[in-house]
């Protein structure tokens, strides 16, 4: 902790280059192309907080090409335009990433999926001090909360269990790691009571779910409960058993716009989602960091963040609110910012400070 603080410290000091006449640059790095589901909410959330703050934002888009995104990002390294770059574990290349970062001065900022365990315990002795801070959805919660609420809905099979089949992403992904982690805690608490007859993986791709679902229905046609690691793949399997007319409770994370629809026609059960946010509390640490005040002593080095369940129970809730993204140009960004509020304790990006905003 105290090596943390002193990092810390050296990149307050860095932060002091007064930016009250100046506009911050930010560039956020994306793991796919800018139609994908997820990461083009991120981004749109992000760039209307950027916006209500004044500062320009750069989207990189990796395309899931590791030399695309090296070339990118070399590039924005050459120009020197960017205040502070936000990326994320892509191809669990962080390590290496972080490195570039570090030689060439950059401020970075980890958002989405983090070191992974392995990586990060074989280099517990690295620190950079020019990573100003992480901020990472809870996966392992979510993937345990999505198990959760499938199983309750599912109910017993003739022999008294409660069957499910799962979809992981990419087996290397630290995001599908996690959440597969709580799945599987799920199913260990259960005793017995709740029975995982099979997970495969699908590299979050809708078609490749639809495919491997038909497998699994085929081997196991007894289990009605399908957890998945992400929308995209969950949507994909509803495609599936509407062909068959299989009646299924299907699960996935994310809380993509067509994912909400799904649950709102109640084909999809249930969506776990509101991470798509982080980038956009992470503009306004980062705005708040470049005007003099540091977020870490409030919130940490390592930020969680949070995500809920939209369901078939909830869902008129959130299609008034957040889960419309015709409403997200009504939330103040600026509320949330220390600098422009020095009457502001703490920061508070919670679930229910952001809803309270569309009432």
């Amino acid at each position: 902790m105290k090596i943390f603080f002193i990092i810390n410290l050296i990149n307050f000091i860095i932060s002091l280059n007064v930016f009250a006449n100046q506009k911050i640059k930010l560039a956020v790095v994306t793991a796919r192309d800018q139609n994908d589901p997820f990461f083009s909410m991120v981004v749109d959330f992000m760039r209307l907080s950027c916006e209500s703050l004044d500062i320009d934002l750069k989207a990189i888009y990796a395309n899931d090409d590791l030399k695309f995104l090296n070339d990118e990002l070399k590039l924005a390294i050459y120009e020197k335009k960017y205040d502070a770059i936000i990326l994320m574990n892509f191809k669990n290349q962080l390590i290496k990433m972080s490195q570039l970062f570090e030689e060439n001065k950059i401020p970075f900022f980890i958002y989405n999926s983090g070191f992974d365990f392995e990586t990060e315990e074989a280099n517990n002795n690295i620190r950079f001090k020019y990573l100003l801070g992480e901020m990472l959805p809870k996966d392992e919660d979510s993937g345990y909360e999505l198990a959760k609420i499938i199983s309750k809905e599912t109910g017993v099979s003739s022999d008294g269990k409660i069957h499910l089949l799962g979809i992981g992403g990419t087996i290397a992904d630290q995001a599908s790691i996690e959440r597969v982690k709580g799945l599987n805690k799920f199913i260990n608490e259960s005793n017995g009571k709740i029975i995982l007859d099979e997970i495969t993986y699908a590299n979050w791709k809708r078609d490749e779910a639809a495919d491997k679902i038909k497998e699994l229905h085929r081997l196991h046609p007894k289990s009605r409960g399908i957890w998945v690691a992400n929308d995209e793949m969950a949507l994909g399997v509803v495609n599936s058993f509407e062909i068959i007319k299989f009646k299924s409770i299907i699960g996935g994370v994310d809380w993509t716009k067509e994912a909400i629809q799904s649950v709102k026609n109640k084909k999809l059960y249930v969506t776990m989602g509101g991470h798509f946010m982080d980038g956009g509390w992470i503009s306004i640490l980062l705005y708040d960091y470049f005007h003099g005040i540091h977020f870490t002593s409030d919130l940490g080095f390592k930020i969680s963040s949070w995500t809920a369940p939209i369901d078939q129970e909830n869902i008129s809730k959130y299609i008034k609110s957040i889960g419309n993204k015709a409403n997200w140009k009504k939330i103040n960004f600026r509320k949330y910012s220390k600098f422009l509020n020095p009457e502001l304790k703490k920061y508070d990006f919670s679930e229910k400070t952001l809803l309270s905003q569309f009432n």
